[in-house]
């Protein structure tokens, strides 16, 4: 079943540019420990390839992950792409997707789908994400210093 899935979410980005014109991406923020970025699409006369980018950032190492909904598409894929334009990571489950592993940068999230109703489509998700908070040098020094005193406190003990 996946590699059906794949295989036809190949021949539409193929064929993509003979159905539709790709959008600017659309930018969703900071995603920094979040879930609520919505983002989603209504049509009317929409072309029969739907290829939507979204934007975001996150400032530490972390995860990000997120759900679909949709009436009329059926969305595909769900591509991760980093800042390089290079494809991260692909899922082709997209109802709930999840990317782990990610370092802090800029991103963007490609849903790949088809519009089977193209008078009353819609699709819709939420995205987010858990990033893990990397520690300033300010703090690295007030342990330093606090581990400090300790061990003068320590050896002022042993010495009185």
């Amino acid at each position: 079943m996946k590699l059906r899935q794949i295989s036809i979410a190949a021949a539409m980005l193929i064929s993509g540019s003979a159905f539709a014109t790709p959008l600017a991406p659309t930018n969703l923020g900071a995603l920094d420990n979040t879930f609520a970025s919505v983002f989603g699409k209504t049509s009317s006369t929409e072309a029969l390839l739907l290829q939507d980018f979204y934007m975001f950032t996150i400032a530490g190492p972390g995860t990000v992950s997120g759900s679909i909904f949709s009436s009329g598409y059926a969305v595909s894929a769900v591509t991760l792409i980093n800042s390089a334009n290079v494809t991260i990571a692909s899922d082709t489950t997209p109802s709930s997707f999840s990317f782990g592993g990610l370092t802090a940068g800029s991103f963007k999230l490609s849903f790949l789908g088809m519009n089977s109703t193209p008078d009353s489509s819609f699709y819709g998700g939420s995205v987010g994400a858990v990033t893990t908070p990397v520690p300033e040098p300010e703090t690295y020094a007030l342990m330093l210093a606090g581990l400090g005193v300790i061990g003068f406190m320590a050896s002022r003990r042993r010495q009185g």
